[in-house]
């Protein structure tokens, strides 16, 4: 979208439609990456992890902002965090 506008998505959830989205912006170096992936299901935590370890190494730390939703305070996520913060990946939670 251009500076300013606002992005439009209709809502189409009575006919059970739905587009969930991963994505991540990274502003470091002359080249800011954009990365992103999307499902009509609904992502695992399984899925965000992939997701992270996947994306290019990144020169300086990755800090990555999540609610507390299920997915993001699961075992899964919190078993692959040694993983992440060797790739210097790391989460911060909003507050309740």
């Amino acid at each position: 979208m251009l500076p300013g506008e606002r992005k439009r998505i209709p809502y189409e959830n009575p006919q059970r439609r739905r587009w969930n989205t991963l994505a991540l912006y990274a502003p470091d170096g002359v080249q800011p990456a954009f990365d992103w992936i999307g499902s009509p299901r609904a992502f695992t935590a399984e899925d965000l992890i992939h997701f992270l370890l996947e994306r290019p190494p990144c020169p300086v730390p990755l800090v990555i902002v999540l609610d507390n939703a299920s997915l993001h305070r699961s075992r899964a996520v919190q078993d692959a965090l040694p993983r992440l913060w060797a790739q210097r990946i790391y989460f911060y939670f909003l507050p309740a």
